[in-house]
């Protein structure tokens, strides 16, 4: 979307192993409101593996 802008707070990684990473944090989009974000990372090579998306506001 043109002009959007995101920021990200209150970032937490939950779980690391040797092969994924767990991290949560919350997304203040300019346009569109606020999702807390729980994404699955492959450790070695950062790849988002699957992503979820929740409306707070």
């Amino acid at each position: 979307m043109p002009g959007l802008t995101i920021s990200i707070e209150q970032f937490e990684q939950v779980v690391a192993t040797d092969d994924l990473v767990v991290c949560r944090f919350v997304e203040n989009h300019s346009v569109g409101g606020v999702r807390r974000v729980t994404a699955v990372l492959a450790a070695n090579t950062h790849q988002w593996l699957t992503v979820h998306e929740t409306s707070v506001r």
